[in-house]
């Protein structure tokens, strides 16, 4: 009775251990940025669009190197003599990618199928106090 309780308890680490091996391997797979990422926060002819492959890492359509890291929580290549270093942001139902170094200019990625979850500037109001402001200069007879 005492070996079958043994075998079994191996048998349970075991495959714990397969497991947590296994989930790991799933987190850190480079996979999970596979695809097309866009910037935000600039005009869409400005857009600049970095592409993770299997193949390497594209920008703008360009293939700029052939190899990156992938942690989980962090992807990292270089490119033009320079270390480039993206942090997984945003969630799982807006994933993004801010860009840590170089660190300026400040630059935002959010994966391609995903821009219809960043939040919309409020230009209405945006236009409306331009206006008032402007009339107020003016109107004011001072």
């Amino acid at each position: 009775m005492k070996s079958l309780l043994a075998v079994l308890g191996l048998l349970l680490i075991g495959c714990s251990a397969v497991l947590i091996y296994m989930s790991y391997q799933d987190y850190t797979s480079p996979k999970k940025i596979y695809g097309a990422w866009l910037e935000t926060q600039v005009m869409n002819d400005r857009r600049e669009v970095i592409t993770f492959s299997e193949r390497g890492v594209y920008r703008n359509n360009h293939l700029i190197t052939t190899k990156f890291d992938f942690d989980g929580k962090q992807v990292q290549f270089n490119s033009g003599g320079r270390e480039n270093i993206y942090q997984i942001s945003g969630t799982t139902a807006s994933p993004q990618l801010k860009r840590v170094e170089p660190s300026q200019p400040v630059q935002v990625l959010i994966k391609k199928g995903y821009e219809h979850t960043l939040e919309k500037p409020d230009n209405a109001w945006r236009r409306v106090n331009t206006r008032s402001s402007f009339a107020e200069g003016f109107t004011s007879g001072d």
